[in-house]
C-alpha cells in the first residue's frame, strides 16, 4: 500500500497508540508498517492542480479564439441567430460533455478530476442553453426564476445519476439562486417576503438544505452527497445568521440606519445561540463539519459586536485580554473533556480484554 508522507505519520501515530494500550504486539505494528510504503511524488495532488490549469487554459483560449477573424465570423453567424437554435446547439453540447463524462466515469472511475472537468463543461454549456431557452420563449424578459429551478431540477437529477458532486453543487447553488428570485424579484414583495428580508428567510432556508442533507444521509447510494449539502446549508445559515445580526429584519438602509445597533442584539443573541448549539452538537457527535463551522462563527460573531459596539470606547488591550482568558478558559474546558473521553475508551479496550 503506498501512502503519503502525511498518511505515513498519522499510521505510525496509529500503530505507536494501538501498542502502547495493548491492541496490537510490536511484532504486528513493525510487520504492518513494512507493509506500507511512502510515495516519492504526491501524483494525486498534482492531477488535481494540473486539471485546475487546464480549465484556465480552456478559458483563455476561448477568449483568445474570439480574436480570430475567422472565428469572430462564424460567432457572429452563431450569436445572430434565433434564440431556439442556440438553445438546441448548446443543449446538443452539453449532452455529448455529460455523455462523454459518465462514460469516462464508468470506464475510468479512479480519474476524479478528469471525470469531474468534463462535467463541469457539461454544466457551462447546459446553463448557457437554459439561458438562450429563457430568450426564446420570452424575449423580452427572460423568466429568471424559472431558469434557474429548471437548471437546478437538471443538474440535481444528472448529479445523483451519474454521480457527480461537481454537478450536485451546481444544482444547490441554482436552488439557492432561484429562491432569491422568486422570493424577491418575482413575487411582488420586494425587500419583503412573508414579513422577513432576504437574509432572514435565507436562513430558513440554510436550514432547509441542512434537512436535506439528512435525509441524502440516509440513503445509502448517495450518502456521500451528505457532507457536501451539509457545508453548504451550514454556509447558507450561519452567514445569512451573521448579516442579521449586523442589519437585522431591515429591507432597506435608510431605515436599518436609523436605529441603534443595541436594538438589533436580540439578533446577535440568536446567531450565537445556534452556532453554541451546533458546537454543543459538534462536540457530542464528534462531527468535525459543524464544529468548524460553529467556531469560526461564533468568532466571527464575537468580533463584529466588538467593533460595532466598543471599537472606539474600549481599552483595546483590556478587550483582547479579556477575550484571550475566555478562550483559555473554553480550550482548557475541552481540553478536560477530551482527556476524560480518552480514560474512558482505554478503560473501556481494557474491559474488552
Amino acid at each position: 500500500m503506498q501512502v503519503s508522507q502525511s498518511e505515513m505519520k498519522t499510521i505510525k501515530r496509529a500503530l505507536t497508540h494501538w501498542q502502547q494500550i495493548n491492541t496490537v504486539t510490536p511484532e504486528q505494528s513493525q510487520a504492518m508498517e513494512q507493509s506500507i510504503q511512502l510515495t516519492s511524488f504526491d501524483w494525486f495532488k498534482l492531477a488535481k492542480y494540473c486539471f485546475w490549469i487546464a480549465l484556465a487554459c480552456i478559458i483563455i483560449a476561448v477568449t483568445s479564439a474570439l480574436l480570430d477573424d475567422a472565428l469572430i465570423a462564424w460567432f457572429e453567424e452563431f450569436f445572430n441567430s434565433a434564440a431556439s437554435t442556440k438553445a438546441m446547439t448548446l443543449a446538443g453540447i452539453a449532452s455529448i460533455c455529460f455523455g462523454f463524462a459518465w462514460h469516462r466515469k464508468k470506464r475510468y472511475p479512479g480519474k476524479f478530476y478528469s471525470n469531474e472537468g468534463y462535467f463541469f463543461l457539461g454544466v457551462l454549456f447546459s446553463a448557457l442553453s437554459l439561458l438562450y431557452l429563457g430568450v426564446w420563449f420570452d424575449p423580452e424578459v427572460a423568466h429568471w426564476s424559472l431558469l434557474l429551478l429548471s437548471a437546478s431540477l437538471v443538474y440535481g437529477a444528472l448529479g445523483l445519476a451519474f454521480p457527480s458532486h461537481l454537478v450536485w453543487l451546481f444544482a444547490i447553488l441554482s436552488l439557492v439562486g432561484w429562491f432569491g428570485a422568486e422570493t424577491g424579484y418575482l413575487s411582488g414583495w420586494g425587500q419583503y417576503y412573508l414579513g422577513m428580508n432576504y437574509p432572514l428567510r435565507m436562513a430558513f432556508f440554510g436550514l432547509a438544505i441542512i434537512a436535506l442533507s439528512q435525509a441524502l444521509h440516509r440513503w445509502p447510494a448517495r450518502r456521500s452527497f451528505s457532507q457536501l449539502t451539509l457545508i453548504l446549508g451550514y454556509g447558507l445559515l450561519f452567514m445569512s445568521l451573521w448579516v442579521l445580526s449586523i442589519f437585522g429584519n431591515y429591507g432597506d438602509l435608510l431605515s436599518w440606519s436609523e436605529v441603534s445597533q443595541w436594538h438589533l442584539l436580540h439578533w446577535s443573541a440568536l446567531f450565537a445561540a445556534v452556532a453554541i448549539t451546533v458546537l454543543i452538537y459538534g462536540i457530542k457527535t464528534d462531527h468535525s463539519i459543524s464544529r468548524g463551522f460553529a467556531l469560526s462563527f461564533l468568532l466571527l460573531n464575537l468580533y463584529t459586536r466588538f467593533f460595532e459596539y466598543f471599537w472606539d470606547t474600549s481599552n483595546k488591550a483590556l478587550f483582547f485580554a479579556i477575550l484571550a482568558f475566555s478562550f483559555w478558559l473554553l480550550g482548557s474546558k475541552a481540553e478536560s473533556i477530551w482527556q476524560l473521553t480518552k480514560q474512558r475508551q482505554n478503560s473501556s479496550v481494557q474491559a474488552q480484554k
